[in-house]
This record gives structure tokens, C-alpha cells and sequence, in this order.
């Protein structure tokens, strides 16, 4: 059964005790991205962020293919139904009714993404990614346990690690996590970076405090937006691979100790500097600082070798680049999320 995830104990009732991976890599490449994006919880609004882009085209792909493996998880009576419903209209041969959930996968797609044409991406070569990826796996030869895996698992002192996976799954006796990512090119450097990321550790980790099994290995199923140029490769768009847990099992957790302390070093540093007693949380008492002419982000120190990413720019840059307050009144909104749990304090609020 999952555990429970430990009660927090700090005395400054504001300071964050949920992480997750991202949040803390985000703290190690840039804390004023951090602070921006975790403590003031800002976003720019819609009409700043321009046409749909890679990390959409992206997510629109992870997510249907979410969608075809929660169907795959269901009992046979109940897939059999909803294949029958899918495949009613549709003029695809009925071998393929109860192979593949094909019709639910492009469906998804098609709404997640729409007709968007922008920077190459397109309907049309999602759905040929996703029909790539579908003749080459499924049907998987796995029996899954559980689908779209989001926990939350205690570390130390007051600290929790929040964690998701795409698949808990079980083959032959053993548990598998299957996490999918997006990239643009299967490239080799670009596969061993992620090997080599931390994020592969807090997987294992997670995964076994909270299910209480042991995990074998890692699914790490990649999905490129452009096809490979790689003669050796057989597929044009996606690549799966075994990573077993690591060595540096013990390195990863004194990582993890030593991010969070430095990120909670900084907020205590914040807070001392306001009488934060009125708020309920840390994203409020920055809020009111800011209000109040006080220039609390700048306690966090620029990183300017992130301030451009796969080719584009941070979502916060100007605000480095001009005054931090017209920029945060004019293009960006608050939206307050807790990692992993779809707890929203307030969703998309202007900036009064």
C-alpha cells in the first residue's frame, strides 16, 4: 500500500516542504526562474505566449498515449465496449478492435493539438509519430498496474519528494516504471544526458517507497519530433531502453539534501525580511512584498547561461531585463499549482 507522506514540522509554516525534480533542477540552473515560477507562481497570459510550440506538441503526444494505456488497463468487458463505441463509425479493419485502443490515441491528439501548423509541428506528424510508436510496441507484453502514477513519499525532517510515472507495470515477475519524454532528435548526447540525470534515481526511489516494492528498472521510452537521421536507428521517432537503478543511489539523496536545504536557506532568508505572519503561504507573503515596493527576487542571484534554452528564451527573461514591475502587471497572471496533486490555490489571477 502507499505510505503516508510525513507531516511537516517546520516552525516557519510558509516555507515549501513538497519538491519534485524539476522544481529542484529549476533551483540548481536558475533560482530567480525558481522564485518566479514557484514563489511568486507567475505565468505569462495567453496572449503573450504565442502559437502552440514544442513543449504543447509534446505534451499533446505523452498525453494521448496516456489516454490508449489507462484504456489498455481496463478489464476486458470494458474495452471491448469502448472499443465497440470508438470503432462504430470509423472504417478501420476489425482485427485491429481489440489490438490497439488506435482510434483513442489520434482522437486525443487531434483535440489536445488541434490544426496548428507552427515551428514544423503539425496534426499530421503527431499522428505519424503515434502510428510509428503503435506499430512498433503495441500490443504491450506487460500487465499494467497502474497508469499515470503520481505520489508523494517522505525524505527527512519535515520534507516530502513528490513523483509521477506514465506506467507502474509488471512482466514476469517484476515491476517496471515507464516514463515517456519528448526531445527534438534521438540524439546519442542527448540520451546520455538523460541517463545521467537524477530524475532517473528519484523514479526508483519514489516509486518503491511509495508502492513498497521493488522497482527492477526504468522504462525510459523516448519519443523525437523530428525523424532521426541515424542510419543505424530503425525507427525514425522513438527509442525504449532498461536503466537499471544506479550506483549513485546514495549521491542522488544527499543531492536531494543538499538542493533542498539551499532552497529553503533562501526563503528563510526571504521571510525574514517581511513580517509574514498574516499569510498562509509563501506565494501570498511575495505577493504583498512586491505590493508593498519591496524587491524580494532579488535575493536570488541571475543565472544568465539559462536565460536561453532550446532555442528560446526563459518565460521570465524580461522581467531580468526591465522593471520588474510593469512587466509582471502587464504580461503575466498568477496561477498557483502544487505539483502532481491538481490542487489549485487560485487559477490565472491578474495581477491587481
Amino acid at each position: 500500500m502507499p505510505v503516508e507522506p510525513k507531516p511537516a514540522e517546520s516552525g516557519s509554516s510558509l516555507i515549501i516542504t513538497d519538491y519534485d525534480w524539476s522544481m529542484l533542477n529549476l533551483s540548481c540552473n536558475c533560482k530567480r526562474k525558481f522564485f518566479c515560477n514557484h514563489i511568486m507562481g507567475l505565468h505569462l497570459k495567453p496572449k503573450h505566449k504565442g502559437l502552440p510550440g514544442a513543449m504543447h506538441f509534446g505534451w499533446s503526444l505523452d498525453n494521448a498515449l496516456d489516454h490508449g494505456y489507462q484504456l489498455w488497463a481496463l478489464n476486458t468487458d470494458q474495452r471491448q465496449k469502448h472499443f465497440y463505441d470508438c470503432f462504430h463509425n470509423a472504417t478501420y479493419e476489425p482485427a485491429r478492435y481489440n489490438t490497439i485502443p488506435y482510434v483513442t490515441v489520434r482522437k486525443q491528439f487531434k483535440e489536445d493539438w488541434g490544426t496548428t501548423k507552427n515551428m514544423g509541428y503539425s496534426q499530421e506528424l503527431g499522428l505519424a509519430i503515434l502510428d510509428e510508436y503503435m506499430s512498433v510496441y503495441w500490443p504491450e507484453q506487460f500487465d499494467i498496474v497502474d497508469s499515470d502514477v503520481k505520489g508523494v513519499v517522505p525524505l527527512f525532517d519535515e520534507f516530502n519528494l513528490r513523483f509521477k510515472a506514465d506506467l507502474l507495470y509488471h512482466k514476469k515477475g517484476k515491476y517496471y516504471i515507464l516514463e515517456t519524454k519528448t526531445t527534438g532528435r534521438l540524439t546519442p548526447i542527448w540520451w546520455e544526458g538523460k541517463v545521467r540525470e537524477y530524475q532517473t534515481d528519484g523514479y526508483h526511489m519514489g516509486a518503491e517507497m511509495y508502492f513498497g516494492q521493488d522497482i527492477h528498472a526504468v522504462t525510459f521510452n523516448a519519443i523525437a519530433t523530428k525523424a532521426s537521421k541515424i542510419a543505424t536507428i530503425a525507427e525514425k521517432y522513438v527509442r525504449r531502453d532498461l536503466l537499471k537503478p544506479s550506483a549513485r543511489r546514495k549521491r542522488y539523496q544527499q543531492w536531494l539534501r543538499n538542493t533542498i536545504y539551499s532552497v529553503v536557506d533562501l526563503q528563510d532568508e526571504m521571510l525574514g525580511n517581511y513580517d509574514s505572519s498574516d499569510f498562509d503561504t509563501i506565494q501570498e507573503c511575495a505577493y504583498h512584498m512586491w505590493k508593498s515596493g519591496a524587491e524580494p527576487w532579488k535575493i536570488w542571484t541571475e543565472s544568465p547561461h539559462f536565460c536561453t534554452a532550446f532555442f528560446k528564451s526563459c518565460e521570465y527573461y524580461q522581467l531580468c531585463e526591465t522593471d520588474f514591475h510593469t512587466a509582471m502587471m502587464q504580461q503575466y497572471q498568477q496561477s498557483i499549482w502544487q505539483p502532481y496533486m491538481g490542487q489549485e490555490k487560485f487559477k490565472g489571477r491578474d495581477i491587481e
